[in-house]
């Protein structure tokens, strides 16, 4: 009943008011009148419990170190399931490993866990909850099994330094409030598949400024390309999304006076990230390996990687873009 309770009171401080609370998507009374599950079983620092079918979810989670490998069995039986609020609110926690065996995420299972930073989710997951990482503002990029095909409501919201996230290739729903105030996000790559996205989904993703929106996907309504001033929602200014002609993402830009762009399969400069070699949305040794890989003729990058890798502008690509990159990497200066 603690992280119940603490958890409405993080709410109340995430939402800073009704007016960002999704009634439609989310019922804070489920918060109210169910307690946090403790688990039947316990081993080490998680108490679960063992479903009809023989497999195991984690309720709780009870550790406070910062690197997590959450295990494959418990008990000798295969934990299929992160369950609700099982590392809801933990401040330690820096790093998850979650096992190739877990199918679901539940809802809230991560959420407000500030310190998390990497979280790995494994080829096999099909299902990501309500709520799942709300609040985690350590995260900075995250990338989702193409096994994923299910994802609720407000998974991503109020993630305040999420840059970029890998939505899975089998997804068809963007939910309502995926990423409601991730205000650092600069790109979504949505899959080719999505035939809706939910409203609101971007609200107040206020540094995202393209967005590239597939053929077939409707867009319920201030879904894409606004903010809040207040309790007044407006456009974000400087966003622009690139749409197929005669889609019902070009009808959306229309009706709700959103700048557009129709798309031709040209490069969108706006999702161009200098050093971002590999396009996951950070800058590290792995965009070093493959452009110095590059300059010694080990294997040669693509034309969007070059464009990424000339990060002085020099029209070249050598050893002074590797430097240049490196001391990003190594946080001697900023590109």
């Amino acid at each position: 009943m603690k992280k119940t309770i603490a958890i409405l009171a993080a709410l109340v401080m995430t939402l800073g008011g009704a007016a960002y609370l999704p009634m439609q998507e989310f019922s804070a009374g489920a918060v109210l009148t169910a307690s946090a599950a403790t688990g039947e079983f316990t081993d080490g620092a998680y108490q679960y419990n063992v479903k009809a079918d023989g497999t195991v979810v984690i309720e709780n989670y009870t550790g406070s170190e910062a690197t997590v490998k959450i295990p494959s069995t418990l008990g000798g039986k295969t934990v299929t399931e992160i369950g609700e609020r099982a590392f809801a609110l933990n401040r330690s926690i820096v790093t998850v490993n979650i096992p190739d065996t877990v199918k679901v995420l539940g809802d809230h299972a991560f959420f407000l866990c500030y310190s998390l930073t990497n979280i790995s989710i494994p080829d096999g997951v099909t299902t990501v909850k309500n709520s799942c990482f709300w609040g985690d503002d350590s995260l900075v990029s995250v990338s989702m099994p193409d096994s994923v095909t299910d994802m609720e409501a407000l998974v991503f919201a109020d993630c305040k330094n999420l840059r970029y996230v890998k939505l899975p290739a089998g997804l068809e729903e963007l939910p309502g409030y995926t990423f409601n105030k991730c205000p650092s996000l600069t790109r979504c790559d949505i899959p080719e598949g999505v035939k809706r996205i939910g409203g609101n989904a971007f609200i107040d993703c206020t540094s995202l400024k393209a967005l590239l929106v597939p053929a077939g996907a409707s867009i319920d309504d201030y879904a894409v390309g606004f903010g809040y001033n207040g309790d007044t929602i407006q456009n974000i200014e400087g966003f622009k999304m690139y749409v197929y002609q005669n889609s019902p993402a070009e009808e959306y830009a229309k009706n709700f006076s959103v700048p557009y762009v129709y798309y031709e399969g040209q490069p969108i400069p706006e999702f161009e990230t200098k050093g971002d070699i590999n396009d996951d949305g950070k800058v590290n040794v792995t965009d070093v390996s493959k452009i110095a890989a590059h300059v010694k003729g080990i294997k040669s990058l693509d034309s969007a990687g070059i464009s990424k890798s000339d990060v002085n502008g020099d029209g070249k690509v050598n050893v002074t873009d590797v430097s240049k990159i490196a001391a990003q990497v190594k946080g001697i200066k900023k590109l």
